[in-house]
């Protein structure tokens, strides 16, 4: 049964949908607070997030220590620390040791050699491209750094041609995109970028 003509609804309450479009509004600042921690490599000051929010800084203020507040749960592994002037996010002492143990045997990836970066840029561009093209490009050698490249798994077999005796084909693969920071292969910049990025 509807409600009578004259009985306001809840969302007909200004009051109400003020507060809550502040809820939400504060919601998005403490999570964008939250990324800027999160993203900085730096202490983050509450003067720098004010600024670039375009917020008072006792706004900001009180934001930083509701998410604080909400990282010292027993449920968090990591908190918001003050360090100097600023703020960042760290691992909570209290889990060092496990920590320590539980990376014991992450190891990071060796970076690429010259060689296999210029090898990946040639395979990028030139997709999908055989062992014989990339020689005749590099014109050098390069059947160890195609291995290293396969066992990385930043390329992969893409078929084979039918001429050069049925060469096998590389392309580029969702983990080259992941690790080089691109959505898609339209993503690459274009040769001209590319020559004036090498200048």
């Amino acid at each position: 049964m509807p409600p009578p003509l004259d009985e306001p609804l809840a969302g007909d309450d200004p009051a109400a949908l003020e507060k809550l479009f502040e809820e939400r509004a504060a919601r998005r600042l403490r999570a964008l607070i939250e990324a800027a921690l999160f993203a900085s490599p730096e202490p983050v000051t509450v003067s720098q997030l004010a600024r670039s929010l375009g917020e008072p800084e006792a706004h900001v203020q009180g934001l930083l220590e509701d998410l604080a507040a909400e990282y010292r749960q027993p449920e968090h592994g990591i908190f918001v620390r003050p360090v100097r002037s600023g703020f960042q996010m760290a691992t909570k002492p209290e889990h060092d040791a496990d920590l320590k143990e539980l990376l014991r045997g992450f190891r990071p990836r060796a970076p690429l050699s010259r060689p296999a970066l210029e090898t990946l840029a040639i395979i990028a561009y030139k997709q999908p491209i055989s062992a014989p093209q990339i020689q005749a490009i590099r014109r050098v050698e390069g059947a160890g750094v195609l291995q290293t490249l396969l066992r990385r798994k930043l390329i992969a077999p893409s078929g084979r041609r039918k001429d050069e005796r049925h060469a096998l084909l590389y392309k580029t693969t969702d983990l080259f995109l992941k690790d080089f920071g691109f959505q898609s292969l339209k993503d690459l910049p274009t040769l001209e970028e590319f020559a004036e990025r090498r200048r």
